[in-house]
């Protein structure tokens, strides 16, 4: 039996479900009808569900989310994505500190 093989083989992976580029109603549409796109999202029939979010759920809160997102923004960048690009950089550098031998990417 191959060793590498039966090793144990650890992962830890970070994720972010998204966020806009940018906090304007515009960007916010992008990102909902990106997100809500997803069947394993909203699990109901496709097409019903295309109808409601392109007709009502992208044009009655793109604008208000927009505006959710405006004010929490920070240094031209999503808090999210911030807050996750940290953690990312100190779980590197935790994982090169105290594990050199573990490949980050």
């Amino acid at each position: 039996m191959n060793n590498l093989a039966s090793e144990s083989k650890k992962a830890v992976l970070l994720v972010n479900l998204g966020t806009p580029d940018q906090a304007t109603p515009k960007a916010v549409g992008r990102f909902l009808r990106e997100f809500l796109s997803d069947q394993r999202v909203i699990e109901i029939p496709r097409l019903l569900w295309q109808i409601i979010l392109n007709l009502l759920v992208i044009p009655l809160r793109a604008k208000r989310v927009a505006h959710a997102y405006e004010s929490i923004w920070a240094k031209g960048d999503s808090p999210m994505r911030i807050i996750l690009t940290a953690q990312a950089t100190a779980l590197a550098d935790q994982l090169a500190t105290h594990h050199p031998d573990v490949d980050v990417v």
